[in-house]
């Protein structure tokens, strides 16, 4: 079906596209300003984030923050000179716990200590360790807030001998619902009654492009994938009938940017639509120099499919491939 609607667009001297975001122009807010000032009029963004498993696509969007504390202390014996050592992974251990300490003290905001790493061998004193962690706000009043109450954890290390170092910070502003959004939501929820799908939106702790895209200055619909259940878990899954639905509003909304009623899209440069004007004025271009860069090739969302699953059903898999290729 996916193959069905590119086929039509194509049909119809349109260009169904998507932006792959693995360090792409979307991933950081300067990137995108760039790329907004370029455009130089209004705009929005499609993103094909996946929806939730009844359809319901993300609002307000929490802002997320990535921090890492390095932990030094000093290595010694375990047996013979314990007393002459100081234990860093002990310290981080202390350290998470004062970080998770932080849960439930402002509204809206969590702590999500990730990871501990650190130390070597049973019988040395560990003298490196490493805590990294993840936050999440509903605003910037709450990213000021847990941004000067790690920094207060950071700045004192919580026994004598261990030092701090502190890196990271907020690489996802919050999303709000605010006027230009909910404007967007409303082009989008019409368009899906017209094909008679009862589109809306709730709130959500997920992160994606879309948060800088918004703070860009770029309202965006950030969750036009499939839907489905479970994400970013070993039984993740997209319901086969949404990617019907899914390439259907795609393709209205399409028609709408091509009859002049929305009026940017991430597409390549095509002259017999002069009014769309592309996003990035050369895709394979753009491509190309990424590759050269990163030394390694754009991906966006993998589909992946258990081995039993392939065994017990190998049509189904076959046609979720045709449908993807």
């Amino acid at each position: 079906w996916a193959q069905r609607a590119a086929d039509a667009a194509r049909e119809r001297n349109m260009r169904l596209a998507h932006q792959c975001h693995n360090k792409s122009l979307f991933e950081q807010i300067e990137p995108s300003l760039d790329v907004l000032r370029r455009i130089g009029r209004a705009n929005f963004g499609l993103t094909y984030e996946p929806a939730l498993a009844d359809g319901t696509l993300a609002g307000a969007r929490k802002g997320s923050g990535n921090y890492h504390l390095i932990v030094a202390g000093r290595a010694a014996h375990a047996g013979r000179a314990f007393e002459e050592g100081r234990n860093a992974v002990a310290g981080a251990a202390m350290i998470a716990a004062e970080l998770h300490g932080l849960n439930g003290r402002h509204e809206g905001v969590t702590v999500n200590v990730a990871k501990i790493s650190g130390g070597g061998a049973l019988n040395v004193v560990a003298d490196n360790a490493v805590v990294r962690f993840n936050v999440r706000v509903p605003d910037k009043a709450a990213a000021d807030w847990i941004d000067a109450q790690v920094r207060r954890i950071a700045a004192t290390p919580p026994f004598e001998g261990l030092t701090l170092d502190l890196h990271g910070g907020f690489t996802r502003p919050p999303k709000p619902m605010d006027a230009a959004q909910t404007a967007l939501f409303e082009a989008v929820r019409e368009a899906g009654a017209l094909l008679g799908q009862d589109i809306a939106w709730k709130s959500s702790g997920g992160v994606c492009e879309g948060n800088n895209l918004h703070a860009a200055g770029l309202p965006n619909i950030d969750t036009l994938g499939v839907r489905g259940g479970d994400i970013h878990s070993d039984q993740e899954f997209a319901w086969p009938d949404s990617f019907v639905e899914r390439a259907q509003l795609s393709a209205l909304i399409l028609c709408k940017i091509a009859s002049g009623e929305i009026d940017a899209a991430i597409t390549g440069p095509d002259p017999k639509y002069p009014q769309l004007k592309p996003i990035i004025p050369d895709p394979a271009g753009a491509a190309k120099r990424w590759k050269e860069k990163y030394n390694a090739v754009q991906v966006n969302h993998i589909c992946v499919v258990k081995e039993s699953f392939c065994k017990a059903h190998p049509d189904a898999v076959r046609e979720i491939y045709r449908m993807l290729e």
